[in-house]
């Protein structure tokens, strides 16, 4: 496959849904080969020979490293990383627990540090 991307292995984490989505067919356009890495199972219309899917908690950091080495092992490498995987909760600082805003950090914050 040809493009800008050609030859490159990316991980795209939130790559099944929304803006992630779109950065995997982009990319996969491009000719990179793409790991979506993210809690839930993409759409079955988006794993192709160019696009595989591992499934990782992205609030936990071994279950990051994991999914690193599970991409490296399967497609043989990894150049690019996007760390797209995000959340918000839509409450009040009142109506937010603890718990909630320990996922979100993690998530939005401690998931592209690991």
């Amino acid at each position: 496959m040809t493009g800008r991307l050609a030859g490159r292995i990316a991980i795209i984490t939130g790559g099944g849904r929304g803006i992630g989505a779109g950065i995997t067919q982009r990319f996969v356009k491009e000719g990179a080969k793409v790991a979506v890495v993210q809690r839930n199972s993409p759409p079955e219309t988006m794993l192709d020979e160019h696009t595989i899917f591992v499934q990782a908690d992205l609030s936990n950091s071994r279950d990051i490293a994991t999914a690193v080495a599970t991409v490296v092992e399967r497609l043989g490498g990894l150049d690019i990383l996007v760390n797209n995987a995000g959340i918000m909760f839509e409450k009040t600082v009142d109506e937010m627990t603890e718990a909630d805003w320990d996922l979100m950090m993690d998530i939005n914050l401690k998931a592209p540090f690991c």
